[in-house]
């Protein structure tokens, strides 16, 4: 048991559990006195699990939601990579999941009135999903506004150039962007004839690894 009193002159007492207290005698600085009124001392609210959300599974290099959680006391939230809370690693109501593929829990707990409370937790999962790519064989650039682009496409890269080439080998056309493609012009502008051409697409995959496709493809008009 530990008597004290602030700048106020308030008394603090210290070492006590929750509960009543009543009949009191206090000898401090040999001053002696009696209380009989009834002191309450009660714990500090616990913060309860803050709404954490709910668990959520990505493909490797989609865009990845923030974590969101809800406090109910006012207090601080904060993040955790463990279950005993023993390692912070950020604050605030929002936190930024890692993208490395596996599956990760986060932990958050919101702290007021120096007591941490239960906490709640997430599961982020982020599979290394099959890669979708295709390749057309024959495109029609007539401007009728159906398969009048050459166009190759490819899941799960991050980065992609094509070529185009002539029979000779000659460059005809080169981009390098996915979401474009060849329109069946060449380098001047000028229309190219119908006829076998053969292309290079160069893609770099999520995990940095660079692949190239190689093949023909016949423009038809």
């Amino acid at each position: 048991l530990g008597i004290t009193t602030d700048a106020s002159g308030n008394l603090l007492i210290s070492g006590l559990d929750a509960g009543d207290y009543d009949n009191w005698s206090i000898d401090l600085s040999g001053c002696s006195g009696t209380d009989v009124t009834v002191i309450s001392l009660t714990d500090p609210s616990i913060p309860t699990a803050p709404d954490s959300g709910t668990d959520s599974i990505y493909c490797e290099g989609d865009n990845i939601d923030n974590l969101f959680a809800v406090a109910g006391f006012g207090g601080v939230l904060n993040w955790y990579s463990d279950p005993g809370l023993t390692t912070t690693i950020g604050s605030g109501p929002t936190y930024t999941p890692s993208s490395t593929v596996g599956t990760t829990i986060y932990y958050v707990a919101e702290t007021a009135s120096g007591c941490v409370g239960m906490a709640s937790s997430i599961t982020i999962t982020i599979e290394p999903c099959p890669t979708e790519e295709s390749i057309p064989n024959v495109f029609t650039p007539n401007g009728d506004g159906i398969n009048d682009v050459l166009i190759f496409t490819r899941t799960n890269a991050t980065s992609f150039s094509g070529s185009i080439f002539n029979r000779w080998g000659e460059l005809i056309y080169t981009w390098f962007q996915e979401s474009s493609g060849w329109d069946g012009r060449n380098l001047s502008g000028e229309f190219a004839p119908d006829g076998v051409y053969f292309y290079t697409f160069t893609v770099v995959t999520l995990n940095d690894e660079v692949i190239e496709y190689s093949g023909s493809v016949l423009l038809q008009r």
